[in-house]
Order: C-alpha cells, then structure tokens, then sequence
C-alpha cells in the first residue's frame, strides 16, 4: 500500500496544476549499510521524512506520505483525495481487518443523496451525505482515518517517542543528490533504559495488567544489568520475567521463533516480545 504515496501525492499535485513534487535525501553510513532520510517539496512547502530507512525508496515513501497526511490533515483537500488509502494502510499498519464500505442511496433519481459507512474491527464509522457514492465512501474514510489516527497516536503517550531518545546520526545538508558520510560511527539512535521504562510500564498496565503485575518504584528494582543487553540494533531487556527488545524501524533482524510483534510498534521503533530462553 505505501508505494501508492509516490503516486497520490503526484496526482495531488498535477490536478493543482503544481509543479511535480522535488525529492531530496542525505545519506549516511558506509556504503554497504547506508541509511536514507527524504525531503519532498511540494507547492513550496517542505515535508520530511521521520527516521531513517535502509532504502533511498523507502525514504521517498516516507517523505511523500508525511505531505500526504499534513495536507489532508491541514484541510487543504476537500474531496477526501486519498483517505481511502491512507484508511487501509492505516488499518494494515496497526493490525486491523481491512475496512469494509456500504452506502445507502435516498432522494429522488435525478438528485440523489449517498450516505456510506465505514467497519474496522467492529467499528463503524458514518459519513457525511455526498452526490455520488465514491464522495460518499470517501467522506466515510475520512471521519474513520482522522479519528483512528488520533487515537492510536495517543494511546501509548511517549512510549516510542523520539524525544526520549538520542537524535539521528548528524550527516550534511539534505540536497539533490544524496550525500555520503562514510566515516559516520553511529547509525542508529542509542536507547535510555530508564526513558523507555515509563512508556513500558503504561503499555503493560493498559494491555496486559491481568497477566502481569504493575510495575512501580516498589517492584523489582530495574535497572541496568546483564539482562538488558544494548547492542547497536537496539535494546533486549527483561520485565517481570518477559523479554522484550526495542529496535529502530527497518532494522534487519531475524526474530526468534515465537516472538510477537507488540502492537505500540511504529514506523520509527519495533517492539517485540521474545520467547524465553531456554535452560542450558
């Protein structure tokens, strides 16, 4: 579904009679694990790319999809150009059934007047009365993606945020061609135990308070120790008995076998809950 972004925001572009959307991207790493990070101007005004991708493709999505969802969400689009699809990534990105359509038609035949409503995992979502059925469907998309995404935005505060980390690798400007900094030591943001403890714990107690006890300053002392491993992919540590490693989106890793993908992953952090280890 993302590699539609490139596409819409081309279409969004040319219906406005702008000129095509710019990309730019910087480069850093060496040459056999570089990461890229995108910009694409449109209209004159610059959207970025949050993160970094381990393909200069990926990084384009990323950045086209950024301008994709500020425009709409600014208001700029009137006709709901694209929530379809922002809809079903969403909807594919958080583990939910795709979403499913049907419209009520009233009216006299020569005006009539559509009405459509949107299920996600039992949800339904109604909107507004359009002329046709795919302004109808759209109107639907658009009131069910703009409330889901505030939701899921807002469901785990701070957990994966970027603020609670170390920022990106430093690399050269963004420019036409991309840049290489092959000296650059650091590719990936360097994790805090102790930041990513809060976020844990309120995640834990929200999805998970029945089968495991709530953590608090009076639990088991957390702490660094031999059980929270950091390496330059991310983090592994233990919580009451679990272990879950933290590593930036994109990442190439391979997970053991039973692992679980928690669903407070983004497109910046992943999340997993690793099977326990076996004794030797």
């Amino acid at each position: 579904m993302q590699h539609l972004f490139k596409n819409q925001l081309q279409t969004y572009a040319r219906k406005r009679n702008f000129t095509p959307p710019v990309y730019s991207c910087e480069r850093v790493g060496p040459r056999h694990a570089s990461r890229f990070k995108s910009k694409v101007t449109v209209n004159g005004q610059t959207y970025e790319s949050q993160g970094y991708f381990p393909t200069l493709n990926k990084a384009e999505l990323a950045a086209a999809k950024a301008a994709l969802m500020s425009l709409l969400s600014n208001g700029v689009e009137e006709d709901g150009f694209g929530y379809k699809s922002l809809l079903q990534e969403l909807a594919q990105r958080e583990g939910c059934g795709l979403p499913t359509y049907w419209t009520d038609r009233s009216g006299e035949a020569h005006a009539p007047t559509f009405i459509s409503k949107v299920e996600i995992e039992g949800e339904i979502f109604t909107g507004q009365g359009a002329k046709t059925k795919k302004q109808a469907e759209m109107s639907a998309a658009k009131i069910a993606f703009t409330a889901l995404k505030q939701r899921y935005s807002s469901r785990s505060p701070g957990f994966l945020s970027t603020s609670q980390f170390q920022e990106a690798p430093r690399s050269s400007p963004l420019s036409p061609a991309c840049q290489s900094q092959e000296g650059l030591q650091s590719e990936t943001p360097q994790f805090s135990v102790s930041n990513l403890r809060a976020g844990l714990t309120a995640y834990l107690q929200q999805n998970v308070q029945p089968k495991l006890p709530v953590l608090n300053e009076q639990a088991e002392e957390y702490r660094d120790s031999p059980t929270n491993l950091a390496t330059s992919s991310g983090i592994e540590f233990m919580v009451r008995g679990i272990r879950v490693l933290i590593h930036p989106s994109g990442t190439e890793m391979t997970y053991p076998a039973g692992s679980t993908v928690l669903p407070i992953s983004d497109d910046k952090w992943a999340a997993v809950e690793l099977p326990p280890q076996r004794s030797r």
